[in-house]
């Protein structure tokens, strides 16, 4: 891989996931459609959407079994799970259904497939527009209808393409500008593990809305000028000030439903807020709702150390080496770790282990950084569960455990 962009064995690799992956959904059931999105940089995990008729019984994807790798023969519905569980690449698979909460995403299959981490989301698309204006209310929850929110909210940037030449249109389309910007913002968040919602860090939906302000402030700007800005901005802002597209409401109906300072205090028992970034569509809310005190003061660390380097380049066209050069390797950025082991049932180890992460945030924050504030400065997470290999001392490991365990660095 040269900077972040896919290398050869990265593209037969994803090839073959694909072919195997998109030969199992068209054995399961001729009406499904499944796309993968076109990568630019390599990503730990793809992200295919499958595509249904509106009236496909969910029961059909995920079935009513659950996949243990021992005995995948007894996974025998006829569910999309259990088609994905017979076969021998499979080492993990999880059901992620939302039946209930719309804005928590679509249903969803995630799993690691021949090495690969996977997330299926499932789409339902209606024969005809009949019955959809009813669903607007939910739709409006997602987070396709966010961006596009964004997009409107850019417009007159956009418009102005029509007040110049052809030329300087074709350097000017804003949604290509916004594309081009948000992978490389991607690339040096995921560069320097601060990438990850679940874990309290940057996602695309944050990056999204932050880079949006930026392009509002500077419209006509080039692509290096808006990337030095974003730095420059976000590592002078005055956190946890809320970083905002539109004003929200408070008069409408429903206001109780949007952010507010004081109700997110309220809802995250009287925590400290230390990140706002709000999404500009009804009901507005913080995306960077599980970023806390920890996890921030790591990501301005970041960014101004990634605004520090950007200084220092004379050519803006030559912004990508410094930033990414900074990106080294996670045991190489500090001195001192600690590993957490997470271990269970096959069954339910990976759940067991996503509850684990997810806990591990806070738990240092309140019994490592405060307790241990004249020591410690901060403790950074690395992202992303580490599978750790099978013991051979099957004699101290009792037979019913997964060999499945992962482990999580911590800086301290």
């Amino acid at each position: 891989m040269a900077n972040g962009y896919l290398s050869e064995d990265y593209k037969i690799k994803n090839q073959q996931v694909i072919s195997e992956l998109s030969n199992i959904v068209e054995k399961w059931s001729p009406e499904a459609l499944i796309k993968f999105p076109r990568y630019l940089f390599e990503h730990k995990k793809l992200e295919p959407i499958c595509i249904l008729p509106d009236e496909f019984k969910r029961e059909l994807i995920f079935g009513k079994l659950n996949c243990d790798n021992a005995k995948r023969e007894y996974c025998e519905d006829e569910s999309l799970y259990c088609s994905i569980c017979l076969h021998s690449g499979l080492k993990l698979i999880n059901k992620v259904m939302n039946d209930k909460n719309f804005s928590a995403g679509p249903p969803t299959l995630k799993m690691t497939f021949m090495d690969v981490p996977i997330e299926m989301a499932f789409i339902m698309a209606a024969h005809s527009d009949e019955g959809m204006k009813g669903k607007a209310e939910l739709r409006a929850l997602s987070s396709c209808f966010i961006n596009e929110k964004i997009l409107e909210i850019l417009s007159p940037v956009r418009n102005f393409d029509n007040k110049i030449d052809d030329q300087m249109a074709a350097e000017f389309n804003v949604t290509e500008k916004l594309r081009i910007v948000i992978a490389y913002l991607e690339l040096w968040a995921k560069s320097n593990y601060v990438y990850g919602r679940v874990m309290g860090y940057l996602d695309t939906p944050m990056l999204l809305i932050m880079t949006a302000k930026v392009f509002l402030m500077f419209p006509k700007a080039s692509i290096p000028f808006l990337i030095e800005k974003y730095f420059l901005v976000y590592s002078k802002w005055n956190w946890p000030m809320p970083i905002q597209l539109t004003q929200i409401d408070q008069k409408r109906i429903g206001k109780f439903m949007s952010w507010a300072p004081g109700r997110e205090r309220q809802f995250a028992s009287g925590k400290e807020l230390a990140m706002a970034i709000i999404s500009p569509l009804f009901p507005e809310q913080n995306e960077a709702m599980q970023i806390n005190l920890s996890t921030a003061k790591i990501i301005q660390i970041e960014l101004k150390m990634a605004f520090a380097q950007i200084r220092k380049v004379d050519n803006l066209q030559a912004l990508l080496d410094p930033i990414m050069a900074n990106g080294r390797a996670f045991t190489e950025k500090y001195e001192h770790f600690v590993t957490f082991t997470c271990g269970g049932t096959e069954l339910n180890v990976e759940n067991f282990c996503n509850f684990v992460g997810k806990r591990l945030r806070h738990e240092l924050l309140y019994f490592v950084e405060n307790s241990l504030a004249n020591w410690v400065r901060f403790c950074h997470v690395y992202p992303t569960c580490v599978p750790v290999e099978p013991s051979d001392d099957r004699q101290m490991r009792p037979t019913n455990f997964n060999n499945l365990h992962k482990k999580v660095w911590i800086q301290v």
